[in-house]
């Protein structure tokens, strides 16, 4: 059985100007108020993928859109996974920064770099701006 378990952390984006806007007081009190202990953050940043032991290149589909009409967030896990290669094993950890958005019709390269024996670091690039949108690392254990 396996137990998943995971920590988030939120930032509220105005829709016309999508701009970063200030948190409002109702949900910092909110968030003050929860009780439950939460999972440590990601205990150091992410590096940048230096070399490139497997590449995905993909076009976003329409099928991949969430309900505001960019990349839902479960398909950039997806397609990171796809890439570790790390067969006849289970994921133990991924820690994800999600940079910027990709939308229907962007072409995407997924880079995996393989760091350590079951360790790999992932970058996902919009071709087209050279933008980095996502950054991953993921942690591997013998199934």
């Amino acid at each position: 059985v396996a137990r998943v378990e995971g920590t988030s952390e939120w930032r509220i984006v105005e829709m016309r100007s999508r701009k970063l806007v200030p948190v409002p007081d109702v949900l910092k009190e909110i968030a003050a108020n929860e009780s439950r202990e939460h999972i440590p953050y990601a205990k150091d940043k992410i590096p940048r993928v230096n070399s490139s032991d497997h590449t995905l290149e993909l076009k976003v589909l329409e099928k991949d859109m969430d309900i505001k009409q960019h990349t839902n967030n479960a398909n950039y896990f997806q397609w990171i996974l796809e890439t570790a290669f790390a067969d006849q094993s289970l994921l133990k950890s991924i820690d994800v920064i999600f940079r910027a958005e990709s939308r229907t019709g962007d072409s995407l390269r997924i880079i995996t770099e393989k760091v350590g024996e079951m360790s790999f670091i992932h970058q996902i690039i919009n071709i087209g701006s050279g933008e980095r949108l996502v950054q991953a690392r993921t942690h591997w254990v013998g199934s």
